[in-house]
This record gives C-alpha cells, structure tokens and sequence, in this order.
C-alpha cells in the first residue's frame, strides 16, 4: 500500500490545470508534473464550471468549495454585506453574528446560533477581508 499523502490544488493551480487542458496538453503530463494521477486532473476538468465561477470571483484561497447549510442565511447576509459597503459603513465580525442571528429568526431557524467560526468561513466564502474601506476616514460625519 503506497503511503503518498493526497495532493490538495489551490483555487488557482486548479485554474491553471485547466487552462493547460483547454490549450491541448496531456492529461498525463500535467499529471506528472504535478505529482497525481491523471484521474485527479481529469476530476478538475470534469467540475471547470464550478472552478471557473470561483476562479473568476476571486476565491482563490480555499482548496475546498463548501457551501453553507443555512444557505438563506448566507444569501441574506451577504446582500446585507454589500449593501453597507455600498453605503461605507464598516462592518465588524460581531455585527455580521447579530446580522446572522436576525436572518436566521426571519427564517425560522430556531436551532441556528451564529458563532465565530461560522463568520470566518462566511468570509473565506465570499472573499472578504478585513481592513479600513477605501476612502474612510477616521472621523465619520
């Protein structure tokens, strides 16, 4: 039995990869190249839908796409998200939790209580990161 650990690609290296397949190169020498079978390269081509949508939306940290369980609520406070960016008003994590909380309750969703951890994959999620918004200013009028 082989003891070779699994080989988990980027956002951006699977881009890559499948930039290369359109552009005619093997599968088997991208493959070797990068130390995997050529049926994990071929996993990547068969999802390039998926990946490029990421891809193209900047996500490219995660190795993984997961989606939220309380995808309402995800939508929901991502539209929210956007909307006081738009406004320039900063948000914080504890802000986004209570936000979370609220949508949550709209929805009927007794058993969901926001936590930390569920914001930081909110923001791995949609790409957010912190920091001062472009423009601000350390007086708010």
């Amino acid at each position: 039995m082989s003891s070779q650990r699994r080989k988990a690609f980027t956002m951006e290296e699977k881009g890559v990869i499948i930039c290369r397949l359109e552009n005619g190169e093997s599968n088997s020498s991208i493959a070797k190249e990068f130390g995997v079978g050529h049926s994990m390269i071929s996993m990547i081509f068969k999802n390039k839908n998926r990946i490029n949508q990421s891809f193209n939306s900047n996500v490219l940290k995660p190795k993984r796409l997961r989606i939220s369980r309380q995808q309402n609520v995800d939508e929901a406070l991502i539209q929210w998200f956007e909307i006081m960016r738009n406004k320039r008003i900063p948000i914080s994590g504890p802000m986004l939790q209570e936000k979370a909380n609220v949508f949550a309750a709209r929805f009927g969703l007794l058993d969901f209580n926001c936590s930390a951890s569920w914001i930081s994959r909110f923001k791995v999620r949609h790409n957010i990161v912190a920091g001062k918004i472009v423009g601000e200013t350390s007086s708010i009028g």
